[in-house]
């Protein structure tokens, strides 16, 4: 799960929503477009919860962060915004289609401790475990919003630790070429997180 620096959204959207109420108005060449966007100047080309390269931006989706059900309900953004027609470029990201995991297994749950990859660094709260691959919280006190976090995407699920599990092992082949593991590192998109873990604790 990635840190994800929101910019502000380009003149075209800004322009575009002008006369639209709600999310649902807008055009679906323009949510292509912000996909793209996001995905080039925000996400790196990966999801921001698996991490996984999003190759295709019809394998993906505009998430809200905090869902469109509890906007419309009048809860508000973390600026203190409300934000009733979900319209608000900074509560989204684009999230993979995997049906298991991720935006899809979250829909419209936002748990009260959820880790917010817009103003939260999820390294702070999550570390890898560099044997099988899963997630797991970094202290006592991080158990909590993990928890809450996982459950909610779904991130320990088989497929993914198994994704992990085999990337990692990829990962200790470089052990003995720390020149070539670094230049791997610069090159790759995926997994991000991961690499810098084991980064700073295996090399």
């Amino acid at each position: 799960m990635i840190k994800v620096n929101k910019l502000e959204p380009q003149q075209y959207y800004i322009e575009h929503i002008k006369d639209k109420a709600s999310y649902k108005e807008i055009d679906a060449d323009v949510k292509n477009r912000i996909k793209l966007d996001m995905l080039g100047r925000e996400q790196n080309h990966v999801c921001c919860y698996c991490e996984i390269e999003i190759k295709n931006i019809e394998d993906s989706h505009i998430d809200h962060v905090i869902p469109q059900s509890m906007l419309n309900q009048g809860v508000k953004l973390p600026s203190g915004k409300a934000d009733p027609g979900g319209l608000d470029y900074k509560n989204f990201l684009v999230s993979c289609n995997h049906k298991d995991t991720c935006g899809c297994k979250k829909q419209n749950a936002y748990p009260e401790e959820f880790i917010n990859p817009t103003i939260d660094d999820p390294k702070e709260y999550m570390a890898y475990n560099l044997f099988s691959g899963e997630l797991k919280p970094i202290g006592d006190e991080t158990k909590i919003p993990f928890e809450q976090t996982e459950k909610t995407l779904n991130l320990n699920n088989k497929r993914l630790i198994t994704y992990r599990k085999n990337f990692i092992a990829q990962l200790y082949t470089y052990l003995s070429q720390p020149d070539a593991f670094i230049m791997f590192a610069k090159q790759y998109k995926e997994q991000p997180t991961l690499i810098q873990q084991f980064i700073e604790e295996m090399l």
